[in-house]
């Protein structure tokens, strides 16, 4: 008789069973393993955003005015892409010839930083403007009459601008974005607002 007793081999019944014991245990582990991914790709993005802060802050300590784009901060164009592959997306707000309201369908300028309360609608009309420094023309509101039109900043609920000095975000993990933070598209931003005194997601603010 030989000294070796030959081995059984695993039923059908028995490898069904561990390849369904794998697959709940697979189903419990990678959406928490897709969760700390997430988690880290977003922890990463606020840093970064939080370091060209710092290139932006030199930059204007230096030049005494912000860059018009990131590229004038001497970064590589791989540099100034975020944790999804997509490049931030930086807007000068202070300095620029005007900012913008919409209320009731109908867009208000004000010369920067002038402001004087929100526009109303009902407010009288006096020399081109509206309640106060806001304007219904951007001519009206450049200074001087001149001045290039600039993007819109991106605003909160009340769809006030939610930086005074630059806006500078990532899309986030869908690479769309709109101006109002609540818009769908949006929420998954990671933004920078308050004037960097906050910078994650949107959604958060």
């Amino acid at each position: 008789m030989s000294a070796f007793k030959s081995s059984k081999g695993y039923s059908l019944i028995e490898l069904m069973t561990i390849v369904v014991i794998v697959g709940l245990l697979a189903s419990f582990a990678v959406p928490k393993y897709q969760g700390y991914v997430d988690k880290a790709r977003i922890a990463r993005c606020v840093a970064e955003i939080r370091y060209i802060q710092k290139d932006i802050t030199a930059y204007f300590v230096d030049r005494e005015k912000y860059p018009t784009s990131l590229a004038e901060l001497g970064r590589s164009q791989s540099n100034m892409l975020d944790p999804w592959g997509n490049p931030y997306q930086y807007l000068k707000i202070a300095g620029a010839s005007f900012t913008s309201r919409d209320l009731g369908g109908t867009t208000y300028y004000a010369r920067a930083g002038r402001p004087s309360g929100p526009p109303e609608s009902d407010a009288p009309r006096e020399g081109g403007f509206w309640s106060g420094s806001w304007f219904v023309s951007e001519a009206w509101a450049a200074p001087d009459g001149g001045g290039g039109v600039v993007a819109s900043p991106r605003k909160d609920r009340f769809l006030v601008p939610i930086n005074s000095d630059y806006d500078l975000y990532s899309m986030g993990p869908d690479g769309q974005t709109s101006e109002p933070l609540t818009v769908p598209l949006s929420r998954d931003d990671i933004v920078r607002a308050s004037d960097g005194a906050y910078v994650g997601v949107a959604e958060n603010f």
